[in-house]
């Protein structure tokens, strides 16, 4: 059918204009993770609030996935990308397993975790990752991921909507780092690490509106893995 004038009277149906497609397949759902390892134990935490710009999709949404007995995973980033990294992971360390006959040590989770974000570095996993463990020392071990796979072992770490804000927090409880009067690096028992990762989300969620309503906390010890909750304010 040919165009008639009024058809082409809109701007856009003219001649020489030029059309714009935009392909959007990423979004930030919120959200705040941080965890810190020490000898015989290893803090992992993150808020249970699922968000979209300033609507909130779930008060109960865990980041977080147990992937050996030994070894949990907690991501920031866009919730459908984490949930399809998750179940791959735990495909892939159930043939392991199966293979094998005993599980994978989490040094070696971590540099699966690492080839699996790299070989989707042309269109990676939106996704920004702690894995945390115990080795066979009995010593935590917390590794930071970007979104592509680069990743290093600092013994604690932070993602998510409030990690500028949780990230000084920690390296001076952990590290004191900038703290002129203090030499050496403290050791912190694990309930210093629970009682410092409550402090950190709980001053977050008074500052950032993606992060809220509970803390789904995991603690990773040499002879299991406990998990529990502690409420947040759910405004």
């Amino acid at each position: 059918m040919l165009a008639g004038p009024q058809s082409m009277s809109h701007p856009s149906m003219m001649p020489g204009h030029i059309h714009e497609r935009r392909f959007q397949p990423y979004e930030v759902n919120g959200g705040s993770v941080a965890s810190i390892g020490g000898q015989n134990f290893c803090v992992v935490a993150g808020d249970t609030r699922l968000s979209r710009g300033y609507g909130i999709l779930s008060r109960n949404q865990s980041k977080a996935v147990q992937l050996t007995s030994k070894v949990v995973l907690i991501s920031g980033g866009m919730h459908a990308d984490r949930n399809q990294l998750h179940t791959i992971l735990q495909l892939r360390l159930k043939e392991y397993e199966l293979e094998h006959g005993k599980e994978m040590p989490p040094r070696a989770v971590a540099q699966m975790l690492s080839n699996t974000l790299y070989s989707r570095r042309f269109f990676p996993y939106y996704t920004f990752n702690l894995l945390c463990g115990i080795e066979e020392n009995g010593q935590g071990v917390v590794f930071g991921y970007d979104a592509i796979g680069s990743y290093k072992e600092d013994g604690y770490g932070c993602q998510g909507s409030g990690m500028e804000m949780m990230s000084p927090m920690l390296d001076f409880v952990v590290n004191r780092q900038h703290d002129t009067q203090y030499t050496g690096k403290p050791v912190l028992t694990e309930d210093e690490a629970v009682n410092t990762i409550k402090s950190c989300i709980n001053a977050v969620s008074e500052r950032d509106i993606q992060t809220g309503d509970s803390i789904e906390m995991w603690i990773i010890r040499p002879e299991g893995v406990e998990k529990f909750y502690e409420p947040l304010r759910r405004d």
